[in-house]
């Protein structure tokens, strides 16, 4: 067993490239620790609260081209998210793991779709690939 076979790559197959991080377990969690210290959300309702005030604070960060300010806003969103995850007893990091997955599957379903009517990505409108999208969906 242990075989290292590597899968034969197709020329021009854009490759869809998902970086995976270490468990949430092994890393120093500041909201466990400061959950546990008792700075936490009572109410979900609240923390969808925080959810709405980042994502306005990241809208006005990005139309005010705020460019040093967009990637901390991303991170609070990000890490509120995480809050609302754990709040609903959901691993987060596994959530985000699964709709990669799915993204990908989806994708490659497209690409075969186009393939197999003889266009490419580039030759394919927004509006037909979400047709492919949307059909991947139901499959």
């Amino acid at each position: 067993m242990g075989r290292n076979k590597k899968k034969r790559e197709e020329p021009n197959k854009p490759k869809l490239h998902i970086r995976q991080y270490p468990k949430e377990s092994s890393q120093p969690n500041s909201s466990a620790k400061a959950a546990k210290e008792g700075f936490d959300w009572d109410k979900i309702s609240d923390v969808f609260k925080k959810l709405d005030e980042e994502v306005s604070e990241f809208k006005e960060a990005v139309l005010s081209k705020k460019n040093n300010e967009v990637q901390s806003e991303v991170g609070d969103i990000l890490f509120t998210l995480v809050n609302i995850a754990k709040f609903v007893k959901v691993d987060a990091e596994e959530a985000l793991r699964s709709t990669n997955n799915k993204f990908s599957k989806r994708f490659r379903f497209i690409e075969h779709e186009i393939k197999k009517n003889g266009q490419t990505l580039k030759e394919t409108s927004l509006e037909e690939m979400e047709r492919y999208w949307q059909k991947a969906k139901n499959e």
